[in-house]
């Protein structure tokens, strides 16, 4: 897919060094420190939230210096990515007083505020790449989450819906090899990219996708949860 042909020696490397997608690395780097603090046993969040918030500042100043070999695993940005789980720790332990906050009332000025960053930002892209993050960029991502969150608990349940967040983690893996494997074989009947074949690639990729899920679930639940395979 990489345009190197058949070659297993460079796929073990690229696989087992990690290279293959950056932010599945990253990652997988982020969840073993978390593995390794889980190990404490500690109850309270926000023993977690100090340590993910200091280890993502200490490699920001890594990535802004240029310090440290970041080739293997790209733990770097995996411990960078430890700030936006302790993040998201902090919004699961606060939900119902988060959920208070969350009317029309305080919503639209967030919206706002998010309107204006972006305005303002527009010039210096705020944005959150592979190689770099910048506050403005975690400010601007944490609340658009924070507002899309809010939006789907508006919404009526929807089954197939409730499926996809139910297992983000697996949709999130599919996300990458799926639609290049797709997009590569629609390029060999079809010339360009019209709408509608980026449409049908998307539905593919959806279902296959959905599919795949299913059957992990129902045969290998182990792969998503190792305390599973414990169990079974």
């Amino acid at each position: 897919m990489q345009g190197r042909g058949i070659d297993v020696g460079y796929a073990l490397f690229k696989t087992i060094g990690g290279g293959t997608y950056w932010f599945t690395s990253a990652l997988v780097v982020a969840e073993l420190v978390l593995l390794l603090l889980f190990c404490s046993r500690k109850r309270n969040v926000w023993f977690y939230a100090v340590i993910c918030f200091a280890l993502g500042a200490t490699s920001l100043l890594l990535v802004r210096y240029n310090l440290a070999n970041n080739s293997i695993w790209m733990w770097k940005q995996g411990l960078i990515a430890l700030i936006f789980l302790a993040t998201g720790g902090l919004y699961w332990r606060y939900e119902k007083h988060i959920d208070y906050l969350m009317k029309w009332w305080f919503v639209m000025p967030l919206l706002a505020i998010y309107v204006l960053l972006i305005l303002y930002c527009d010039n210096t892209n705020p944005t959150i790449s592979t190689l770099r993050i910048q506050p403005l960029g975690f400010l601007t991502s944490a609340m658009v989450c924070l507002l899309l969150v809010w939006l789907c608990k508006l919404l009526p349940e929807i089954k197939p819906l409730t499926f996809i967040g139910q297992n983000s983690i697996g949709f999130y893996f599919m996300s990458g090899a799926l639609p290049i494997t797709l997009s590569m074989i629609a390029h060999k009947f079809f010339a360009g990219s019209p709408v509608w074949i980026l449409l049908i690639i998307w539905v593919a990729c959806l279902v296959a996708a959905y599919i795949t899920v299913s059957i992990i679930n129902r045969w290998l639940p182990w792969l998503w949860d190792l305390r599973k395979l414990k169990k079974a």
